[in-house]
């Protein structure tokens, strides 16, 4: 069962706190405390002692406050599941045209491809002989017998 507080308690029962703790500390009602020392007292102890909460006849102000919260989170939920209808239209479409493109690639006849052969060797190239230093001399005389 739910536990409340003894500020909670005379809330909801319309008796004031002195009261509450006067029954708590008389021992009429059993309560116990939590780690930080509050007393926690069980609904059903206080329904006991005090009988069923009293109804309040005119809506509080977190009450209206809830009701907006309410109505918020509705009207986010539905525009949730729009987008989330949008989306699955999305992908539904993206899955046919997907579907569409391997069916026509499976269709489609493939060039057979030749298998791979190996490059055929370059032939070898003689090396050129390595040219002898010549003199100053040589290379005027040899430019000059060219021309």
């Amino acid at each position: 069962m739910p536990e409340l507080t003894p500020t909670e308690i005379s809330k909801q029962w319309r008796v004031s706190k002195t009261t509450v703790y006067k029954h708590l500390n008389k021992g009429r009602m059993s309560y116990r405390t939590d780690e930080d020392g509050h007393k926690l007292v069980d609904v059903s102890e206080v329904v006991r002692v005090f009988g069923e909460p009293v109804l309040s006849s005119k809506p509080s102000a977190t009450n209206d406050l809830n009701r907006e919260l309410v109505n918020e989170l509705k009207n986010r939920i539905n525009s949730l599941e729009e987008k989330l209808s949008k989306r699955d239209e999305q992908l539904d479409k993206l899955l046919e045209s997907l579907n569409n493109v391997t069916m026509r690639l499976e269709q489609h006849p493939t060039p057979t491809e030749a298998p791979p052969t190996e490059p055929e060797p370059e032939p070898e190239q003689p090396k050129p002989e390595p040219k002898k230093k010549r003199s100053l001399f040589t290379r005027i005389l040899t430019a000059a017998i060219e021309d």
